[in-house]
């Protein structure tokens, strides 16, 4: 799909987002995680942070309040015009900016931190998501952090998801918007080295399935199931794999 057809569609998706309770639940359930593990892997405090997705501050909380108590500036970047206007709507003070990921405005060495988080994962091909970590890599210091995260396609739901129509899948309100390609652990691995990033630390994460957590909360098995990150079975059941990776 073209950069313009693109941007349409993830405007139109931001614009009609529906809200409910389970919708609610659901974005709750994975900022909560998402804070969780930016938590662990980034400093306490950073110069110049970059966000490569806005969808969650444009549709929800979004990790945007927990990465400014850690930076002395957050910078957004989406492809949509529609999710920076609704992130910055909800938070005015972020700087957010309309572009797109494998091809950024900034400098090289431009910011201390940048978190990728289910970004790269909606592009069409392997090269997209190769090139995206190259611009990523670009703009990041020597010795910055890049926390990044992918659809994991070792889950055998989200394998099940991938191959099925995805007019089908919208259309029974299983998906709410378009995937793209992806990667496992050690494809993800080669490419971040690849493109001159030492990996430090790697995991699978939000291992609930979101059925679960969208018709019942179930607030009470999310600590427990998140514990499965550390048990070899976590490539099984986490719905994403995640990845903290510095540059050389």
């Amino acid at each position: 799909m073209r950069v313009a057809a693109t941007r349409t569609y993830w405007d139109s998706v931001v614009e009609t987002w529906p809200t409910s309770a389970a919708g609610a639940r659901l974005r709750e359930y994975s900022d909560s995680v998402n804070r969780a593990l930016l938590a662990r892997w980034l400093p306490p405090r950073a110069g110049r942070l970059l966000k490569t997705d806005l969808f969650d501050e444009a549709v929800g909380a979004g990790l945007y309040p927990s990465l400014r108590e850690r930076a002395d500036e957050v910078v957004g970047v989406d492809l949509s015009t529609a999710s920076v206007a609704a992130a910055r709507r909800r938070y005015p003070e972020l700087t957010g900016e309309v572009a797109d990921v494998r091809s950024l405005s900034f400098e090289s060495g431009s910011f201390d931190v940048v978190v990728s988080n289910s970004t790269l994962d909606h592009f069409e091909s392997l090269e997209d998501i190769a090139q995206g970590i190259r611009e990523l890599e670009r703009v990041l210091v020597p010795g910055g952090i890049l926390v990044i995260s992918l659809d994991n396609p070792l889950n055998p739901l989200v394998a099940l998801r991938n191959r099925l129509p995805f007019g089908w899948l919208h259309g029974a309100r299983l998906v709410p918007y378009r995937v793209g390609a992806t990667c496992g652990p050690r494809r993800l691995r080669g490419l971040l080295h690849r493109a001159g990033l030492e990996v430090t630390a790697e995991t699978a994460i939000m291992h609930v399935p979101r059925v679960l957590v969208a018709g019942f909360g179930l607030p009470g098995l999310l600590g427990p199931g998140e514990r499965l990150a550390r048990t070899p079975v976590r490539y099984l059941t986490g719905q994403f794999v995640a990845a903290r990776a510095v540059k050389r």
